[in-house]
Parts: C-alpha cells; sequence; structure tokens
C-alpha cells in the first residue's frame, strides 16, 4: 500500500473518530488511537481494518506484545463500527489465485476508489494476496509458494527453475536469466555475420542476426537461444534469426535439444519474430524447439529440412513456405495461432510425414498453389477442419490418425485436387507416430493464442503521441491484403472464399455505417494490393502473379484484362497504388517499388522499402522501414514522417484525402473489426531516424544528415553503381 493511500485512510478514520465520538466510550483516547494507527505497518493497518479472523500476514512480522496491541486497537469500538461497513469491490485474478499475479479494486474504500496489487515478500517465497469475494473485500493473507514447490515473482507463484535438478543442474542453459537470480554467462549476438560461427552454451540474440550467403552458422545440441522480447508496440525491436543466401544448421539430439526461445521472465506467444530461411538450400533442424515467436520458421525460395522437433505457441504459423521444397517429418506441433504448417504460393514436392499435430487454435495444414504428400501423421484435437486446400493446389493424403476432429476433416476447394486413401479416422489401422523426444516445457502456455485468455497486445492505444483510430469497420469480414477508398466508399475481398461467385467477393463498405455490398468475382484469385485511377480498379494477385484492371458496371464485376507482374519468376508481391499516371507494385523483396504504365510494362524503381503501400498525391505511406513502423517517402526514397501502427499487422493501406485507412490483422482468427481509419496528429521523425546514411538508403536528399562511417556522399553524373541509378545533381553514399 502506497504511503499516500495510507495517509488518506488514516485521515478519513481521523473523520469516523470524531463523528463517532458522541455516546461512545473507549479505554484509548482519540489522540492515542490515531497515534497507534500512524504507527503502523502496511500489513499491520491491513490487518486492523480487515474483518478477516486470521492473522497470518502478521506472523514473523511482530512480537507477541505488538500483536496484543493490535488486538487492543482492533477491538476498539470506532475500529469495529469502521470495520462492519462493507466495501465493494473488484479481484482481477478471481480471489485467492496464487498463479495469477492480481489486484483488487476498492470502489468505497475510504479516501475514494484504490488497488491494492498482489506481491512478494524479500524472501522470493511468500506472496501477499489481496483477495475480493462476492463483491466484498475481504482483505489480505500470506501464502507460502514453497507448498507447491514455486517460488513467488512479480505478485504471483511460479515453477522455480533454479535448482530443479530437471533441465538444467546449477542454473545454467535454459534457466539462466528466467526466474533463476544469479545471471548466467550469454554470449550476445546482433547484425550480420562475415564469417562461419559456431554458437553453443548460451546464447542471446539481441536484434536481427543474418546469415548471409556463402556463411554457415552452426548450433551445436544443447545451445539455449534466448531472442530480445518486446510487447511495446512503440518497441518493435524484437529478435529473431533469418538465413538470407546462407546455411543454418542447427542439429541437437535427443538428449540435448536446442531451444530458441524468448528472453521474457513470463514468455508468451509473439515475444520475439521468428527464423526465416531464404534462399537457403541446405539449412537443417534437428532435435530443436521452438516457441514463442511471432512465426516459428518460415522459408522462401529453399528446401529446409525440420526434423524431430518441437514447433509451438507462436502467433501465426509454426512452419511456413512459399515458392519452397521442404521436408516436414517426426515432429510435434501444438498450440500455435493459425496454422501448424501453412504452404502459400508455389510449393513443390513437400513432404509432411510421421508429425503429431494436436491442440491447434486454427487448422493443421493449409496450402495454396502447393503440392504436398502427407503420411503417416496423427492429428487430434481440433475444432476446425485439420487439412485444407485451395488456389489449385495437389494433395495425397494417405495413411494418417485422426481423432476428435470434425466428420469432414478435409477442405479442398478453389480447383484443388486431394487424393485421399487408407487414413484411419477410428479403427486403428494407423499407428501413432513414435517420436524418439520428450516434450519438454520449461514454460507452459495455458491458454491457445487468440483465445479468451491470451496476454498479446494486438491491439494499439486508441491515441498516442503520432496517431489516433477515428473508426473500426469490417466486424466478421476478416483480415485481408488490400483495400482502397473511392468515391466515398472503401472496397476491398472477402477472405477464403466467396457467397457469389466462384472466387472471392468484392465488397463495397460504406465508411459511415459499416454496410455492404457484395459483388460476384470468379477469377482473382488472391488479392494483395488494390488501387484505382477514379475511373478503373487495379488489383495485384499474389498467387496468378497477374495484375487485373476492372471496374463495376450495372452492378456487376467487369475485368477489362490482365497483365503479368514484372519478375513474375520471382514469385508473388503484397502492395500496389497509383498516382494516376503510373501504378506502383512492391517488390517480392520488399526493397523497392516498381513503377509500371498500366499496361505493364517497367519505367523505373523505386527504392523505397517496405510493405503495403499508398500513394496520397505527395507521399507514399508503406510499413515495417521505420523505426515507428508506418512510414512516409517521398518519390527520391527518403523517409520523411513516420507514426505507430495501430494494431498488429497493416496489411493493407489507403488514403481519402484526409486519413489512413489499414485492414489490421490483430488476431487472424478473431471477427473484431479489422478496418481502421486513423488520424495523423504528428508524423515527424525521432532523432534516431534523423541519423546518418547507410549505402542502403541509396539517394541522399540535401538535408543535415551524412553519411555513416566509410561512405561519402558523391553526386551523380547518370551512372548507376552497383546497379542502383541515380540522376545528375542528386546524391548518393558511397564507399570512400
Amino acid at each position: 500500500m502506497a504511503k499516500k493511500e495510507v495517509a488518506s485512510i488514516l485521515m478519513v478514520i481521523g473523520i469516523i473518530i470524531v463523528v463517532l465520538i458522541s455516546g461512545c466510550s473507549e479505554q484509548m483516547t482519540d489522540e492515542k488511537l490515531q497515534q497507534e494507527l500512524n504507527n503502523l505497518s502496511d500489513e499491520e493497518l491491513n490487518y486492523v481494518l480487515s474483518d478477516d479472523s486470521e492473522t497470518p500476514n502478521l506472523s514473523g512480522q511482530a512480537s507477541r506484545q505488538k500483536y496484543q496491541r493490535l488486538m487492543e486497537i482492533r477491538k476498539n469500538p470506532k475500529i469495529q463500527q469502521f470495520r462492519k461497513a462493507t466495501i465493494n469491490c473488484r479481484d482481477s485474478d478471481g480471489g485467492s489465485n496464487y498463479q495469477e499475479a492480481g489486484f483488487v479494486t476498492l470502489l468505497n474504500y475510504p479516501g475514494g476508489v484504490i488497488d491494492k496489487h498482489d506481491k512478494c515478500w524479500r524472501d522470493g517465497v511468500k506472496l501477499q494476496e489481496y483477495v475480493c469475494e462476492g463483491g466484498r473485500y475481504k482483505g489480505d493473507h500470506t501464502y507460502d509458494c514453497s507448498k507447491q514447490g514455486k517460488t513467488c515473482e512479480n505478485g504471483a507463484c511460479i515453477t522455480s527453475h533454479c535448482s530443479d535438478g530437471i533441465y538444467n543442474a546449477e542454473e545454467e542453459g535454459l534457466d539462466c536469466g528466467w526466474t533463476c537470480p544469479n545471471e548466467c554467462n550469454f554470449v550476445e549476438k546482433s547484425g550480420t555475420l562475415n564469417q562461419n560461427e559456431i554458437w553453443e552454451g548460451n546464447i542471446f540474440v539481441n536484434g536481427y542476426v543474418e546469415v548471409p550467403e556463402g556463411i554457415t552458422l552452426t548450433i551445436q545440441p544443447g545451445t539455449i537461444v534466448k531472442f530480445k522480447y518486446s510487447r511495446d508496440y512503440k518497441n518493435l525491436d524484437k529478435g529473431g534469426l533469418g538465413a538470407n543466401g546462407g546455411t543454418i544448421k542447427a542439429i541437437g539430439t535427443p538428449q540435448k535439444q536446442i531451444w530458441f526461445t524468448s528472453n521474457a521472465p513470463d514468455p508468451i506467444n509473439g515475444d520475439w519474430n521468428g527464423i526465416s530461411i531464404e534462399d537457403s538450400s541446405n539449412s537443417e533442424f534437428k532435435y530443436v524447439i521452438v516457441e514463442y515467436g511471432e512465426m516459428g520458421i518460415e522459408q522462401f525460395d529453399s528446401a529446409a529440412s525440420i526434423r524431430n522437433s518441437i514447433i509451438r505457441w507462436t502467433n501465426a504459423e509454426g512452419l511456413y513456405a512459399e515458392k519452397s521444397e521442404p521436408i516436414f517429418e517426426n515432429n510435434l506441433l501444438y498450440g500455435n495461432g493459425y496454422h501448424e504448417i501453412a504452404l502459400e504460393q508455389y510449393n513443390t514436392n513437400v513432404q509432411i510425414k510421421n508429425n503429431i499435430f494436436h491442440d491447434g487454435a486454427g487448422w493443421a495444414i493449409h496450402h495454396e498453389k502447393t503440392e504436398s504428400f502427407i503420411e503417416g501423421n496423427y492429428f487430434y484435437n481440433y475444432e476446425k477442419q485439420p487439412i485444407t486446400a485451395g488456389m489449385e493446389s495437389t494433395l495425397t493424403i494417405t495413411k494418417n490418425r485422426f481423432r476428435d476432429v470434425p466428420e469432414n476433416a478435409f477442405n479442398i476447394y478453389d480447383g484443388s485436387i486431394a487424393t485421399i486413401e487408407d487414413n484411419d479416422f477410428g479403427d486403428n489401422t494407423v499407428p501413432i507416430p513414435n517420436l524418439n523426444f520428450e516434450n519438454n516445457e520449461n514454460f507452459k502456455l495455458n491458454y491457445l493464442p487468440g483465445d479468451s485468455n491470451d496476454k498479446y497486445p494486438y491491439i494499439f492505444d486508441d491515441e498516442d503521441e503520432t496517431r489516433k483510430i477515428v473508426k473500426k469497420l469490417g466486424g466478421g469480414i476478416g483480415f485481408g491484403w488490400a483495400i482502397t477508398f473511392k468515391d466515398n466508399y472503401l472496397y476491398r475481398f472477402s477472405i477464403g472464399g466467396g457467397e457469389l461467385g466462384e472466387s472471392l467477393d468484392f465488397i463495397r463498405i460504406n465508411p459511415e455505417n459499416g454496410e455492404t455490398i457484395k459483388y460476384a468475382n470468379d477469377e482473382i484469385m488472391n488479392p494483395r494490393g488494390l488501387t484505382h485511377d477514379e475511373e478503373y480498379f487495379y488489383v495485384n494477385d499474389f498467387s496468378l502473379l497477374k495484375i487485373f484492371k476492372f471496374k463495376l458496371e450495372n452492378n456487376e464485376f467487369v475485368i477489362y484484362n490482365s497483365f503479368d507482374i514484372p519478375f513474375a519468376e520471382q514469385g508473388g508481391t503484397n502492395g500496389l497504388t497509383t498516382d494516376g499516371e503510373y501504378l506502383y507494385l512492391r517488390s517480392r523483396n520488399g526493397e523497392k517499388l516498381y513503377q509500371i504504365t498500366k499496361t505493364g510494362e517497367l519505367v523505373d524503381e523505386l527504392y523505397i522499402p517496405g510493405g503495403p503501400v499508398v500513394w496520397t498525391g505527395e507521399y507514399f505511406w508503406t510499413m515495417y522501414s521505420c523505426e515507428k513502423g508506418m512510414c512516409k517517402y517521398n518519390k527520391s526514397g527518403q523517409l520523411v514522417g513516420e507514426i505507430y501502427p495501430v494494431a498488429q499487422g497493416p496489411w493493407a493501406v489507403d488514403w481519402d484525402g484526409e486519413h489512413l485507412w489499414t485492414i489490421q490483422r490483430t488476431c487472424e482468427n478473431w471477427d473484431d473489426p479489422k478496418i481502421y481509419q486513423i488520424e495523423i496528429l504528428d508524423d515527424s521523425l525521432s532523432e534516431t531516424s534523423l541519423g546518418c546514411i547507410g549505402f542502403e538508403d541509396y539517394i541522399v536528399p540535401p538535408d543535415e544528415r551524412d553519411c555513416c562511417e566509410g561512405l561519402v556522399a558523391t553526386e551523380c553524373t547518370q551512372f548507376c553503381p552497383n546497379e542502383f541509378c541515380c540522376d545528375p545533381g542528386e546524391l548518393i553514399c558511397l564507399e570512400e
């Protein structure tokens, strides 16, 4: 209890004493009573004012004489009369809940509404628990967490991982930096590797580690890799690991698994970014545990194998692939937020064999434009269909075991084909895969991502110093990657399927009241970027690798033509906008925008990094390429403004002339309003955003910033240094 709260209580008690003095007789004078109350500790005062008959909170805190004196004060008629008054309250953790740090809110306590928070004693074992039952304050008591073999930390009893003799003797390895008071020796890693490395022991990734082409990162059995966590939308600097042309070899053993986990003392889903593999044919993960990431392991244009591993408790996908040929064998996958495995866009010969899938928040395996072979797996405890496939996928599903899943375990749609043979739905013809490793859980996530107990902050502050949310729309429509504002209406596509045509519905939304009108679409499959030039709409199809030109005529959805996107062989992209004259398409690697004509001819490449994009008439707004998260660039590629996002995952953006409109992912499984109208309050750059300019920023506008160390600003004379072109008079940061 804070001293101000105590002072307020004592002041009100003084008033009570004055009010009750008439007609009352006691052994202690009012002045003496006030003096006695002033001398009480927080625990002693709580005992005096509480109607709880037990006094465990005084154990070891007061001498026998002191205890007798407290009893005299407690029996004082004035105190007794005050104590009989009902104190209404709320309890955030539901009463005597020792496993959750909670607080009680006292609604009519002397001095006004106050909160009392559960707290730990200095011995790290005892918990001071405040309790409200039936809407009435019951006081506080002390609980010994060691009765459950636990310690007390941050107001709750938690499992002790110090000297537990289970995972690590003498507080080494996995226990380091979590609940143990000692700090083990962690080797800190961040940035791009410039030579082959071997990781072993305790590794802390304080940022993003990139393994570039020609470099191999080898991770030894038993290595504990902890990643910097963040749940603050104003601090996007989470840890992550990626191979960009390089190779990651993380090969443990059944007895010495490799852990990839959060460094938080109370880890939860989404704490760190995850592991990303790009352009890597030899990366390999075996006997690893990946937990608490935004993603588990994702791969692009690769052939990485994941075997004998545990993938759990991610915000989105446990395993994800695009344009890859992955192998997933003998793994345990559970508790992931959207899919255990998602295969999107031109994956071939995907091998999914002898895995165990259970208790996912969404679907077990999802396909888009993918060929897969699913054999010998065990699926159980799924409320949704374990296997789904759309967008012309081809599946072979044989000799798998299914228990406690929907009667129709498969959803094969949108031109997909599945061969389904010899599967076991209860006849015990297919054995459960025999995984030769233990399912070790150091901290267990006691909910599924997306359910009512989820602790991850998917939705951010309604207003901060940079922007505020004006409106939210679109509840029940789902998330998506395409939105545009035209003639006072919002337009987007449905997700997953349509009601009217053979493919997704095109939806018009009234931004004033949220009313919708749907139009049948038979061709556009996977829209990721939608814009218009007043006369026509243009949409980028991620799976068909085309841009479609269409309009609404007499309430009909009419496609006029389409053309292939630039560099279609590289794969689909996410983001499309127009300045009226040209279209601007996001590149697959996110580093630039392709300036193209409305018939598909490539005109120029603008080095503006990011994700979804919109042109406002003066600037491009995009995502993920600045410190705050939502980024404003001019056409020269200079970052000129930024604001914080409003929720998890801005996946589409447009401009109505005054406000930004976005589609936010929030949690993919929620049916909440995902369309946000955003007012920009202050998009000025932070000091760190105005730092030195590196070679990766290419063009240097004539401002006060300098090139980073080792680079010098050089005036262009119509040349293309390192394939990055600039015009005469512009400056570019080049090596000295």
